[in-house]
């Protein structure tokens, strides 16, 4: 710690930096842009970190209580998991800070324990046990510094067809079951919120138009199966009062 600076100071720099700390608290500048901008980036950044610790929880309950996985596709949510995963090593490889990448590694977690919930319910025992095992093997060998910096750029790029691919799955599942059967509603929203708030971190943080762009396409393809969750659901809501009537 510097001469003259608070007891706080520590934890305020984990967030803002030493000229932003010295502009609100010594000159007493609030209402700089940049630091302002600072501030509202790292607040989301660390907010949608904080939150995707439980972003997929909703569509973990939700299949446990149906004990079904009707209305999801597998392929999908496969094409996720692998999105997800090249994401997080990108970033670990190019060393972004943690508040710009962090909820990809809890969303990973939990999109690994849907599969895991699908081989169950789909008595596939050996796959259940087997996945796992096959997907740390993965991430080991993209993180653990045998792979160049120029084949994570390579990867991080093939995330946008794969993020295309995934999401087009489910909304063609979608339309073609005529419903969203076991996808959680609650599940898309909190994705949409996080890809929002991501678009404003990534450009003010890392500035990297290959990660903008991911988050671009992903808030367009989510925005699509939440609009297919509220259309698909006032319409099972108004099938369900017609039979009432």
């Amino acid at each position: 710690m510097a001469a003259g600076d608070f007891f706080f100071t520590p934890w305020v720099l984990l967030i803002i930096t030493r000229e932003c700390h010295d502009k609100f608290f010594f000159d007493f500048d609030f209402f700089d842009v940049p630091c302002l901008k600072l501030v509202i980036s790292k607040g989301l950044g660390y907010g949608v970190v904080v939150g995707s610790a439980m972003v997929k929880l909703p569509q973990i309950v939700k299949v446990i209580n149906a004990k079904s996985t009707r209305g999801l596709n597998v392929l999908s949510i496969y094409a996720e998991l692998l999105a997800f995963t090249l994401n997080l090593s990108y970033n670990l490889a190019k060393g972004f800070p943690f508040s710009t990448w962090g909820e990809t590694s809890f969303m990973s977690v939990q999109t690994v324990i849907i599969i895991i919930l699908i081989y169950y319910y789909n008595a596939n025992i050996y796959g259940m046990v087997l996945f796992p095992l096959v997907y740390s093997l993965f991430v080991y060998v993209l993180n653990c510094g045998l792979v160049p910096l120029d084949v994570h750029t390579k990867l991080q790029v093939a995330v946008l067809p794969i993020t295309s691919f995934s999401k087009c799955l489910q909304i063609y599942e979608n339309l073609r079951n005529g419903h969203t059967g076991q996808l959680s509603g609650l599940m898309i929203f909190l994705m949409f919120a996080g890809c929002l708030a991501r678009v404003f971190t990534t450009y003010h943080e890392t500035g990297d138009m290959v990660l903008l762009s991911s988050f671009l396409l992903s808030l367009l393809l989510n925005g699509i199966l939440l609009f297919q969750i509220i259309y698909y659901g006032s319409k099972q809501s108004d099938a369900k009062r017609k039979k009432i009537e």
